[in-house]
C-alpha cells in the first residue's frame, strides 16, 4: 500500500480519536454512510466528513489506472528483440555489411577477357590469299600479387562493415534500454502524482471540518493551492507520455502512433562486482577502428604494387581465302597470331603520391584507434562510477532516508493530534517523503542508464 493511502487512513483515525476514546471495533468499522457523527463530549459534537464519493472515485481511478495491468506491460527483452529486427539504422547497417561482403566475393578475380572482331572492308591480297575476317581474344593479367592485395582490401572493408553493424546493434540496445527506463520513470511520476492528488483531496473535508470547529481558514487555502500545484504537475506528466512513447516506437521501427503501455517492471539489478574487471577488446567502436587500421594497411600494400605494369596476353585468328594463283604453297591457310601487351607506368609521381596518401591513412587510422581507446577507458571509469554511485543512492534511500521520512510523517500526524503541529507541517513532511521517493526512482533509472552504457562499451548489450 502506498504511503499516501495509509497516511490518509492514519490521519482520519487520529481525528476520530482526538477527543473521543473510540473502541478498536469502532475504528475498524467500515464506512456505511457519507457522514458520520462521533460524540466528542456532552457539549460539542464533531462532524467527521468521509464522503463515499471520494472512496468510489479513488476505486474508479485505480480501475482506469495503467499500472494495475502489469502482466500486459512492456517487457525490456521483447522490446530489444523487436528493435533488433526492425530498427531502420540496423537494417541499413545490415545492408551495408551484405554489400561489402559481396564486393569481397568478387575481388581477386581476373578482369574479363576481351574479344575483338575485324572485318576487312577492302580485302588485303596476300600471296596465300585474301584476308577477310579477323578474330582476337586477349586477357589482362595484373602484376603478381595485385589480385590478392585487392582481395585483402575488400575483405578488410567487409570487416569494417561487420564491426560497424555490431556497434550499431549495441547502440540500439542501449537506446532502447534507456528509453524503457525513462518511460518507466515517467510512469512512476504519474502514479505518484495521482496518489498525491487523491490523498490531498481526502484531506479537504477534514480541513473544512476543523474550520467549523475553530480551525484556521489558511489551512484550507494552503491545501487548495497544493492540490492545484499537484494537478498542474500531473497534467504536464501525462502530456509527456506521448513523447516518451513515440521515442520508443521510433526505436522499434514502428510507424503507427499508438500509445504504448507502461513498463511491467521498474527495478534496478545489482551489477556483479567481478564483472567490473572488463577488457575493452570487445568494444564495438574499438573493434571497428581496428578494422579501419587493417584496411588502411592493406590499401598501403596495394599502393606499393600500383607502379608495376599489367600484362595482356592474346591470340588473333585471321580468316584467309584461297590464293588467286593455283598451286601456291599455303594457299588459304589461316594465320594465328600470339600477342603480348604491357602497360607502361611512366608517370611515377602519381604512384609516389598514392603511396604517400596510403601511408598517411595508416597513421591517421592508428591515431584514431589510440584516441578512441583512451576515450573508452575514461568512459568506462566514468560509467563504473555512475553505476556505483547510483546503487549507493538506491541503498541509502531504501535503507535510511525513506524509513526516516515515513517516520517523520508519522511524528507530524501524532503532533497534529496533540495540537503541536499544523496541517502545513503534515503536507511538508509528505512532500519530503515524495521527493525522496522520486529520488529513489531517479536513482534506479540512472543506474540502468549507466549499466546500459557499460554494456554498450564492453559489447555485452542484451546479455543480461
Amino acid at each position: 500500500m502506498s504511503v499516501h493511502h495509509w497516511g490518509t487512513g492514519f490521519l482520519v483515525a487520529i481525528l476520530l480519536g482526538c477527543q473521543a476514546p473510540s473502541s478498536e471495533a469502532h475504528r475498524k468499522q467500515p464506512t456505511e454512510s457519507s457522514i458520520k457523527i462521533a460524540a466528542v463530549d456532552s457539549t460539542r459534537p464533531t462532524l467527521l466528513v468521509v464522503p463515499e464519493s471520494l472512496e468510489s472515485g479513488r476505486r474508479g481511478q485505480q480501475e482506469d489506472s495503467p499500472f494495475l495491468d502489469v502482466d500486459h506491460g512492456l517487457r525490456l527483452d521483447a522490446l530489444i528483440a523487436e528493435a533488433l529486427e526492425n530498427h531502420p539504422g540496423l537494417l541499413a547497417a545490415r545492408a551495408r555489411r551484405e554489400s561489402a561482403e559481396e564486393r569481397a566475393q568478387r575481388a581477386g578475380y581476373l578482369p574479363d577477357p576481351r574479344f575483338t572482331y575485324g572485318y576487312f572492308a577492302e580485302r588485303i591480297e596476300t600471296r596465300t590469299g585474301p584476308q577477310r575476317h579477323r578474330f582476337g581474344l586477349s586477357q589482362t593479367i595484373p602484376w603478381f600479387g595485385t589480385l590478392s592485395a585487392d582481395s585483402e582490401v575488400a575483405l578488410a572493408e567487409a570487416g569494417i562493415q561487420r564491426a560497424e553493424l555490431e556497434a550499431t546493434r549495441q547502440g540500439v540496445i542501449r537506446d532502447v534500454t534507456q528509453a524503457y527506463f525513462d518511460y518507466g520513470l515517467l510512469a512512476q511520476d504519474i502514479r505518484v502524482s495521482e496518489e498525491t492528488f487523491g490523498w490531498l483531496q481526502t484531506l479537504e473535508p477534514v480541513v473544512r471540518l476543523r474550520i467549523r470547529t475553530g480551525g484556521s481558514q489558511q489551512d484550507l487555502l494552503r491545501l487548495q493551492l497544493e492540490i492545484g500545484q499537484v494537478e498542474n504537475e500531473h497534467v504536464s506528466l501525462r502530456r509527456q507520455r506521448h513523447v516518451r512513447s513515440a521515442r520508443l516506437l521510433a526505436l522499434l521501427g514502428r510507424h503507427e502512433n499508438d500509445l504504448l503501455p507502461f513498463p511491467a517492471a521498474f527495478e534496478a539489478s545489482r551489477l556483479d562486482p567481478t564483472s567490473t574487471e572488463h577488457s575493452l577488446d570487445r568494444n564495438p567502436d574499438i573493434a571497428a577502428l581496428r578494422e579501419h587500421v587493417r584496411t588502411a594497411e592493406r590499401r598501403f600494400d596495394r599502393a606499393n604494387l600500383s607502379g608495376y605494369p599489367d600484362l595482356t596476353l592474346g591470340v588473333e585468328y585471321i580468316e584467309t581465302g584461297a590464293a588467286i594463283n593455283p598451286g601456291v604453297r599455303g594457299s588459304g591457310d589461316d594465320p594465328i597470331l600470339l600477342t603480348l601487351g604491357v602497360t607502361l607506368p611512366l608517370w611515377r609521381g602519381r604512384y609516389r603520391a598514392e603511396r604517400r596518401a596510403a601511408r598517411a591513412s595508416v597513421r591517421a587510422s592508428r591515431a584514431s584507434l589510440e584516441q578512441r581507446t583512451q576515450e573508452v577507458g575514461v568512459a568506462l571509469a566514468d560509467v563504473l562510477y555512475r553505476i556505483d554511485d547510483a546503487w549507493r543512492q538506491i541503498e541509502l534511500h531504501r535503507g535510511t532516508l525513506l524509513p526516516r521520512a515515513r517516520q517523520s510523517v508519522e511524528v507530524a500526524l501524532s503532533d497534529y493530534r496533540t495540537g503541536r503541529s499544523t496541517l502545513l507541517e503534515i503536507i511538508d513532511s509528505e512532500r519530503s517523503l515524495l521527493t525522496l521517493e522520486h529520488a529513489l526512482w531517479r536513482s534506479i533509472a540512472a543506474h540502468e542508464h549507466a549499466r546500459a552504457d557499460l554494456e554498450a562499451l564492453i559489447g555485452e548489450g542484451g546479455l543480461r
